[in-house]
């Protein structure tokens, strides 16, 4: 029987011209499948032009939406809102292709209600897999928000596993930073300086060779790590200094 009490929320984007794009909508349909094999409850906000892409997915999913012309922040948002008005009471925030991740919801939930902790980020235990460039970059970045904010987690692994009770830092925040990859870190930020209990747990974690092949070379992949970097290192320092 299924349990409406954890829901995977994401938002997905795909232009099937792109080889890279068409890869990663591979990856995206194994993690809907594996949630689907483990019974739990997907929500997806599908914003790509191309209604095929909504078409490969709507089968996979427990709840798709179709919502062309909106910000990466504005699309996690809803899916979100759209978790939590199906009954989720822990919501796991995830990046769609990472379909390696669905084996470790289980322990990592089970942890968080153990705890009792209001927020779970959690922790690669090695970067198996990644391409060096992504890694290092990575590295930067979590180091980067442990000197700003004294706390030691792995934000740029990009998955957030919370209560429904906390989901309002991600609703209310209104993409001041530009409503891109923002929306993962800053309601983070918020939490923690409201004293919610943020913790980390280990997980098994490996990078998909097919989207390491494609973009460990690709100039453009490297410059898109690049901008990340140096935008979400933007946003954290600002919302820090107010």
């Amino acid at each position: 029987m299924k349990s409406k009490k954890i829901i995977v929320a994401m938002s997905t984007k795909y232009n099937l011209k792109n080889e890279s794009d068409r890869i990663r909508l591979k990856l995206c349909i194994q993690t809907l499948n594996n949630c689907k094999k483990r019974k739990i409850y997907t929500v997806v906000i599908e914003t790509s032009r191309d209604i095929k892409v909504s078409n490969k997915l709507k089968n996979l999913t427990t709840i798709l939406i179709r919502k062309k012309g909106i910000s990466m922040g504005e699309g996690r948002r809803m899916a979100i809102r759209n978790a939590k008005k199906a009954g989720a009471e822990i919501i796991i925030l995830l990046d769609p292709e990472k379909e390696d991740f669905i084996k470790s919801i289980n322990k990592i939930t089970d942890y968080l209600i153990k705890k009792d902790y209001d927020i779970i980020i959690p922790e690669r235990k090695n970067f198996k897999g990644y391409p060096k460039f992504q890694e290092h970059l990575e590295k930067i970045g979590n180091e980067f928000w442990e000197k700003i904010t004294k706390t030691e987690l792995d934000m740029w692994f990009g998955t957030r596993v919370f209560k429904k009770e906390v989901a309002n830092y991600f609703l209310d925040y209104k993409g001041e930073y530009g409503d891109l990859w923002d929306i993962n870190n800053i309601p983070i930020m918020r939490a923690i300086k409201e004293k919610k209990k943020v913790g980390s747990i280990r997980v098994n974690f490996r990078y998909p060779k097919t989207q390491r092949d494609i973009e460990k070379e690709n100039p453009t992949f490297l410059r898109k790590r690049i901008k990340q970097l140096d935008f979400l290192t933007k946003c954290i320092y600002e919302e820090n200094e107010k």
